[in-house]
């Protein structure tokens, strides 16, 4: 599902805008709860996609300490 996300964007994304489009949700959290879950969330994207990065199904890049998804390119 993540590499199909990737698949459908031109554009390089964040891990943050990944998950949220795989499970839904907002950018903002408005109370504990949810915040636990938007860092579940979020870790479990991250690491999903340094596992697809091994692979060599994605690329990534770094700018300022934020870190760029997308599908490999051919």
């Amino acid at each position: 599902a993540i590499y199909n996300i990737l698949k459908e964007s031109d554009e390089w994304m964040v891990t943050r805008d990944i998950g949220v489009k795989l499970f839904g949700g907002k950018y903002m959290a408005k109370n504990y709860d949810k915040v636990t879950f938007c860092t579940h969330i979020w870790s479990k994207t991250f690491a999903c996609l340094e596992y697809l990065y091994d692979l060599g199904s994605v690329d990534r890049k770094e700018i300022d300490g934020i870190i760029y998804w997308r599908s490999e390119t051919e």
